[in-house]
């Protein structure tokens, strides 16, 4: 008989135990799949990012932007060099428009070839637009934003960018 009570003691220490870790699975799934969704974004946002680098640094341009370039900006029709340092998350809020996290994101990159100020802002708006523009498309939501990809979505997450940084 008092073999029976030990075996029917373990059982239900053990149904415990795993009743537990399954409650702090549980609990825990919802941190690990929010961040996990937040680092699948950033990833995208940072491929974005190189290819828009690349995009200024090869001076290839769709034909409308070509020509606006030749006009005003002919120093961005010949090859650049421009390199990442760094992407900071600037703020996270929620935004009740869209019931969504609201993140915003600088990019800060250096060049020793593009000096001018207005020059830095036509290849920074190309990097963030590559940047929101890699974010919809990993997510396939770019049937919620504008043909800017101002601002991108995610799942539980929107994002939008501040002006690059040049230093």
């Amino acid at each position: 008989m008092i073999l029976k009570e030990n075996t029917g003691q373990i059982a239900i220490e053990f149904i415990f135990l795993i009743s537990l870790i399954i409650i702090l699975s549980l609990i825990s799934i919802n941190f690990i799949e929010s961040e996990n969704e937040l680092n699948i974004a950033l990833l995208a946002a940072k491929e974005g990012i190189v290819e828009g680098i690349m995009i200024d640094s090869s001076a290839i341009y769709p034909k409308s932007s070509y020509d606006d370039y030749e006009e005003d900006k002919p120093n961005l029709l010949k090859p650049n060099s421009i390199q990442l340092n760094k992407i900071i998350i600037k703020s996270s809020e929620y935004d009740s428009k869209y019931n969504k996290t609201k993140i915003q994101l600088q990019v800060h990159v250096t060049s020793e070839t593009v000096n001018e100020k207005k020059d830095q802002d036509s290849l920074g708006d190309r990097i963030n637009f590559n940047l929101r523009k890699a974010i919809s498309e990993t997510y396939n939501t770019s049937d919620l934003t504008n043909s800017l990809y101002n601002p991108s979505h995610s799942n539980k997450y929107i994002f939008t960018t501040a002006n690059v940084v040049w230093s």
